[in-house]
């Protein structure tokens, strides 16, 4: 019992640790507005809070005055702490591959304007 007790607060030690990754974003030129799945979310440099549930995509759009739009799909990494807690309870499994914590973008010129 003893085991299990301990697995469970461990368990839920990684899980309220790691549902959600800090994301920075930046880019070249500074001061783009960032659209996060089709909502603005502010200026780079940006940071927010986003969640790390497997089947959740995160679509950016960087816009900025004299440069082309860039849109992206951000990049996921496993996280170590919901994998291994995974192992005890299976629902952590659920927000073991979310956003990396650092993303930086150049934004290319307009030409022929």
């Amino acid at each position: 019992m003893k085991t299990f007790t301990f697995a469970l607060v461990v368990g839920a030690a990684f899980f309220l640790s790691s549902c959600s990754t800090s994301v920075q974003i930046a880019s070249e030129p500074q001061g783009a507005d960032v659209e996060i799945n089709g909502q603005a979310q502010g200026k780079t440099p940006l940071s927010i809070t986003l969640s790390d549930l497997d089947w959740t995509q995160y679509n950016v759009t960087l816009r900025k005055l004299g440069y082309q739009d860039k849109t992206v799909v951000l990049e996921k990494e496993l996280k170590a702490g919901p994998f291994i807690g995974g192992f005890f309870i299976w629902p952590f499994w659920v927000w073991c591959y979310g956003p990396m914590d650092n993303y930086n973008f150049q934004l290319i010129p307009k030409t022929g304007q």
